[in-house]
């Protein structure tokens, strides 16, 4: 053996060893902050778990976690990808002014049967039913997407939407004022698939001209800045090396109590505020809203009118209500992701519900099956 292999000889089984002792030897995390998940645990060795192959895959999953600088190896092999053609190849697109978009979703059978849902749902109440489906990020920031993206065709969906929908059902269509927004790289946050607060402002301007509100003016609401926000495409992408976003909470000028319920919590947890600036040096910053998702957040507020308004929604309206606080004396979120107290038939008639708001972003409503509990 020629001295040139010896060397490479020597190297190579010197960075298995080195890389070995590394992965016994350094403390492994049970949490990804950057991938929100949770990481693999150590396999539990059994003669049935050897025999069924299921320790073999436990074992693998648990190396391919924890391996030594897992998280730059990843990086580097998500912008390898994304730079060799295969940008959106992680379920985002790389596009430009570092926007991070969800690939289209669709799926017309599962979106056609959540329409039918509602619209059977509709027919029980004699009170206003308004819906407000918000256009992901892709298709209204197109011009900013990698040249080689699928085609979102969200437009198309929305129009064949509205002549699904029931008559009972007011349709609140906010595609095109984002379409023609001059701002529309304020509209969406880079690395997030949500809107802005600009964004979920915007939805309530149409909401209250649909219903006959004077929005406030945004000089209403004062602004606070929250800079180093990663959302969930930045987690999904692997392009640890995009630039952060800044989260602007626009606060509410009303004082209100808020009651935040959990179907696995014998207790609610109150607060005089919307916000939880201490979510944000958490997992998921986005949870400064309500602190997250919940099965049923209350808000109260006793200098407004006295009607009861129930939005049954995704996480895209945690950003939206805060605005509606001044215009309703009491606002309940449902999310049908958690909520199994009771039938939400129930819900309206024993809290005496005046009106209902479906607010989803329409990726989420072209997959979700849990309107199953629409009852």
């Amino acid at each position: 053996m020629n001295k040139a292999k010896y060397i490479a000889t020597l190297l190579f089984c010197g960075t298995l060893i080195a890389g070995l002792l590394l992965f016994l030897l350094l403390p492994k995390n049970e949490y990804s902050q950057l991938e929100r998940r949770y990481l693999s645990s150590e396999p539990e060795f059994s003669g049935d778990n050897l025999i069924g192959g299921t320790f073999a895959k436990a074992s693998e999953a648990y190396i391919a976690d924890h391996f030594p600088g897992r998280d730059f190896f990843v990086g580097v092999y998500n912008y390898l990808r994304t730079y060799s053609g295969r940008n959106g190849e992680s379920g985002i697109y790389r596009g430009k002014e570092n926007y991070l978009c969800g690939v289209p979703i669709r799926n017309d059978k599962v979106l056609t049967e959540n329409l039918e849902k509602i619209n059977s749902f509709a027919k029980k109440f004699t009170i206003d039913v308004d819906i407000i489906i918000v256009p992901s990020a892709g298709a209204i920031l197109e011009e900013l997407l990698p040249g080689n993206h699928l085609e979102y065709h969200e437009g198309e969906q929305l129009q064949e939407i509205e002549t699904q929908l029931s008559e009972k059902i007011n349709y609140i269509d906010i595609s095109a004022l984002f379409e023609n927004t001059p701002q529309q790289n304020t509209l969406y946050f880079k690395t997030d698939h949500h809107w802005t607060s600009y964004g979920a402002y915007l939805a309530y301007q149409k909401y209250c001209l649909a219903n006959h509100l004077n929005p406030f003016d945004e000089k209403a609401f004062p602004k606070r800045k929250y800079a180093g926000f990663y959302g969930t495409n930045y987690a999904k992408s692997g392009l640890w090396f995009q630039p952060s976003d800044t989260l602007t909470l626009w606060q509410v000028p009303n004082k209100v109590s808020v009651e935040i319920y959990d179907d696995n919590s014998t207790t609610a947890l109150y607060k005089d505020s919307p916000f939880f600036p201490a979510a944000f040096g958490g997992p998921d910053p986005y949870n400064i809203y309500f602190n997250g998702n919940h099965s049923l957040v209350r808000i109260i507020n006793e200098n407004a009118a006295p009607e009861k308004l129930l939005i049954i929604k995704d996480s895209y309206a945690n950003a939206f209500a805060p605005f509606l606080i001044q215009h309703y004396g009491e606002i309940d979120m449902i999310d049908l992701r958690y909520f199994r107290q009771q039938s939400i038939s129930e819900f309206i008639h024993e809290n005496e519900i005046t009106k209902i708001l479906f607010l989803y972003s329409l990726p989420q409503l072209s997959q979700d099956n849990n309107f199953l509990w629409l009852q």
